[in-house]
C-alpha cells in the first residue's frame, strides 16, 4: 500500500541497493497492481516529545487511537515502483514503515544549494516545490548526504510552474537522446528516495507547517513519515512478479475506424496519432504537447473531413488512436500483430494497403512552421509527404535519425517498404522544441490552440489530396478551431467539460484528467478510452449519398432510434465502423477464469521452452518469439 505521511522521525532506513540498469534501449508495457491503488495519501504529524514517551509505553489500541488524532492526511501522487525483465526501477521506500525525518523546506536554488553545502546532522523529508525537479542530478545531490529519506514535492506555485522551468534548460525523465536534449533519464533509474507530488490545497498547508520548522530550537518540529512500500523484493523482475501475483500487466484499448465503409482490402489513406502519455506521476499524465496535441489535430482533422459523402472518397481513408504506446508501442503493436495474423476485425486489411502513413506528432509549440519528417529524409519521392509540403510544411534537417518516437515506426519495423510511404508531422525540424516531455509541465500551458488548429486543417487537406484527387486542396474544409480549443480543454484541463459530458455523461464528477491506461482488463475502459472512442464514432459518420428527403432513415436522439451499428447524426441514421482494439503486450497472456465474469481474468506468462530463455529477455508464446521488454508496476 502507498501513502505518504509526516512523522516522528525514527532509526536510520536499511542501506539501499544499488540503481539498475537503464534499460532505454527497450520497447516496454507496464503494470499495476491494486494494492498500489488503495490508498495515496499524505498524513501529517505534529510531534511532541512527551507525546512519543507515552506511544512508547501505551498499549497498542492507545497507540492507534492516539496516532489517528494526530494524523492529517493529504491528498497527493506517488512516483511508484515499475518491474521489467531487468529488474525494478523508479521510487519506493525500502521498508513496510516507510521512510522519515523532520520536514524540512528549501523554496529556491539558494536555499538548495547551502543545504547540500551543510547538509543537516539528522535525517530529514526534504520539501521543495516541483519545479526544482528541472536541476540536473537534483536526486542524485540529496542523496549523497545521506540525510535525506524522501522528498515531498509542492504545487501550491502551479501558476508560475510552467514560467519559471522554462528559464531552464527544461525537464524531462525520459531518456537523453538526439530527439530529447533535455532528458535525465529518471524513468529508467531504480531512485533511492521515495518522491511524492502533493495537491495545490495540500501543498499550502504542508509548505506553512516545513516553513514553521525553521524556529530556532523549536522542541516539536514537524516530521513526516513517506510509506511507498511496493511487494516485489528486490532484485524481482517482471517475470517473477507475473508469476507470485504481485503485479499485473499494462494495457489498454486502442479505437480506429473507417470513414463511410468497413475496412477492407483497398487501398488506404491511414492517420495514426498516440492517445495516451508517460510521465514520472503516472496519475498525472498530461502528456499535452508530447501526445495529446496529435490526438485533438488528427481528431479535428476526422471532424472536418466528416462533411464529404463516402462516394467521393477514391480511397479508404483509416483513422487510428493507439493506447499504450507509450509503453512499448503496445497499441500499434497489437494492431500490426492482428493484421499480420488476419484476425478480426483486420481480417481483410494488409499492410501493403497503405499508399501513405501520416501521423501528427507534436504539433503545438507556439509559433513554429511544421516539419515532416520521413525514414529516408526524402520528401519528393514520399506521396504522403509531398502533399503536406505543397500544402506549406517544411523537410526537417538531414541530421536527424530519420522517424522520430511515433506509432508509425511499428508499421516500418513490420514492413520495411512502408518507409517510403510513412511522413511524421511534428512542430521541430531537429530536437525536440518541448523541453518538458514525459513530465508534469507539459501542460495546457505547452500548447497553442491555432498552431494545433493549423496542424489539422493541413493534415485535413493532404488527406483530401491523397483520397479525394477530384477535389482541389483548397476545396478541403479547414478544421473547427473552437472545436480544436474544447478538446484541448477536455483532455488536459478539465474532464467535466461540456464536450465529453455530451458523450459520457458520467464523467461529470471525475478529477483531474490522466492518460496513463492503467492495468489492463478486457472489460475496464477509462473515461479517456471511453471518450476517445464515442467521439470518434459519432464524428467518423459520413452524410448519406441520397438527401434526407430521398429516403434514409430520420432519426432523432430520443425517439425514431436507428439500427444497430449506426449513429443519428444531423437528424439522420448513419453507418459508423469504429472499433475499440485491445492494446497489450505479447509476453503476457489474459485468460478468462470464470465464463460468467467479464472483469475476472488470469495473467500468466508462457515459458517455453524454459524460465532461463525468458530472464534472457526472449518471452516465448507457443513458437513465436518476442524480444520486447515489458514494464510493470508493483
Amino acid at each position: 500500500p502507498l501513502s505518504l505521511s509526516l512523522s516522528p522521525p525514527s532509526s536510520p532506513s536499511p542501506p539501499l541497493p544499488p540503481p539498475l540498469p537503464s534499460v532505454t534501449d527497450s520497447p516496454v508495457s507496464y503494470s499495476l497492481s491494486p494494492a498500489v491503488m488503495v490508498m495515496k495519501s499524505l498524513r501529517l504529524l505534529l510531534v511532541a516529545v512527551a507525546i512519543l514517551s507515552f506511544l512508547a509505553t501505551a498499549t497498542s489500541a492507545d497507540a492507534v487511537a492516539i496516532t489517528e488524532r494526530l494524523y492529517q492526511q493529504y491528498e497527493g501522487d506517488p512516483c511508484v515502483l515499475l518491474l521489467d525483465r531487468h529488474g525494478g526501477y523508479g521510487c519506493r521506500s525500502m521498508t513496510r514503515s516507510g521512510a522519515t525525518g523532520d520536514l524540512h523546506l528549501l523554496e529556491n536554488v539558494e536555499e538548495l544549494k547551502k543545504f547540500l553545502g551543510a547538509p543537516p546532522s539528522s535525517q530529514v523529508v526534504v520539501v521543495m516545490p516541483a519545479f526544482l525537479m528541472a536541476l540536473d542530478s537534483i536526486v542524485a545531490d540529496l542523496t549523497e548526504t545521506k540525510m535525506v529519506t524522501a522528498l515531498v514535492l509542492l504545487t501550491d506555485d502551479d501558476s508560475t510552474l510552467f514560467r519559471r522551468t522554462e528559464t531552464e534548460q527544461g525537464y524531462s525523465p525520459l531518456p537523453l537522446s538526439y530527439w530529447n536534449p533535455a532528458g535525465l533519464d529518471l524513468m529508467h533509474k531504480m531512485l533511492p528516495l521515495p518522491i511524492w507530488k502533493l495537491t495545490v490545497a495540500d501543498s499550502v498547508t504542508v509548505r506553512k507547517d516545513a516553513k514553521s520548522n525553521r524556529e530556532a530550537n523549536k522542541a516539536d518540529p514537524v516530521a513526516g513519515e513517506v510509506v511507498a512500500f511496493m511487494h516485489p523484493e528486490v532484485g524481482e523482475t517482471s517475470i517473477d512478479c507475473l508469476r507470485r501475483g504481485t503485479c499485473q500487466a499494462l494495457g489498454g484499448h486502442s479505437t480506429w475506424t473507417t470513414l463511410g465503409a468497413p475496412l477492407t482490402d483497398r487501398e488506404t489513406v491511414m492517420v495514426a496519432a498516440t492517445m495516451d502519455g508517460v510521465a514520472m506521476f503516472q496519475q498525472q499524465t498530461l502528456s499535452a504537447n508530447h501526445d495529446m496535441s496529435g490526438t485533438v489535430a488528427a481528431m479535428a482533422a476526422l471532424e472536418a473531413l466528416s462533411t464529404y459523402s463516402a462516394s467521393v472518397f477514391s480511397k479508404q481513408v483509416l483513422f487510428a488512436f493507439f493506447d499504450a504506446e507509450s509503453w512499448g508501442h503496445l497499441g500499434s503493436a497489437q494492431f500490426v500483430r492482428d493484421v499480420r495474423a488476419g484476425k478480426a476485425p483486420v481480417e481483410h486489411f494488409s499492410l501493403k494497403n497503405i499508399t501513405s502513413l501520416i501521423e501528427p506528432k507534436q504539433v503545438g509549440h507556439k509559433g513554429t512552421h511544421f516539419y515532416l519528417h520521413t525514414q529516408d529524409h526524402s520528401v519528393s519521392s514520399n506521396l504522403a509527404a509531398e502533399s503536406l509540403r505543397v500544402l506549406g510544411a517544411r523537410a526537417a534537417v538531414s541530421e536527424t535519425p530519420g522517424l522520430p518516437p511515433s506509432a508509425v515506426q511499428t508499421f516500418v519495423q513490420e514492413d520495411s517498404e512502408l518507409g517510403a510511404r510513412t511522413v511524421v508531422l511534428t512542430d521541430h525540424s531537429g530536437p525536440y522544441k518541448n523541453k518538458f516531455a514525459g513530465s508534469i509541465f507539459d501542460s495546457r500551458a505547452n500548447v497553442d490552440d491555432q498552431t494545433v488548429c493549423d496542424a489539422a486543417s493541413l493534415l485535413a487537406q493532404a488527406i483530401v489530396r491523397l483520397a479525394i484527387p477530384s477535389l482541389g486542396s483548397n476545396d478541403a474544409q479547414a478544421a473547427n478551431c473552437t472545436l480544436v480549443t474544447e478538446l484541448l480543454d477536455c483532455l488536459i484541463v478539465n474532464e467535466t467539460c461540456a464536450t465529453k459530458s455530451r458523450f459520457l455523461p458520467e464523467t461529470a464528477e471525475l478529477d483531474f484528467p490522466s492518460h496513463y491506461p492503467s492495468v489492463f482488463q478486457k472489460a475496464r475502459v477509462s473515461s479517456h478510452q471511453k471518450f476517445i472512442n464515442e467521439w470518434v464514432t459519432y464524428y467518423s459518420t459520413l452524410p448519406p449519398v441520397d438527401s434526407p428527403s430521398a429516403g434514409s432513415s430520420r432519426c432523432d436522439q430520443d425517439k425514431n432510434k436507428c439500427e444497430k451499428g449506426q449513429i443519428c447524426r444531423d437528424g439522420t441514421c448513419r453507418d459508423s465502423f469504429t472499433q475499440f482494439h485491445e492494446a497489450t503486450s505479447p509476453a503476457v497472456k489474459f485468460v478468462q477464469v470464470l465464463p460468467c465474469c467479464l472483469d475476472c481474468f488470469s495473467i500468466f506468462l508462457s515459458f517455453f521452452p524454459s524460465l532461463s530463455s525468458s530472464r534472457r529477455g526472449v518471452f516465448e508464446m507457443g513458437s513465436t518469439r518476442f524480444r520486447e521488454v515489458s514494464w510493470f508496476k508493483a
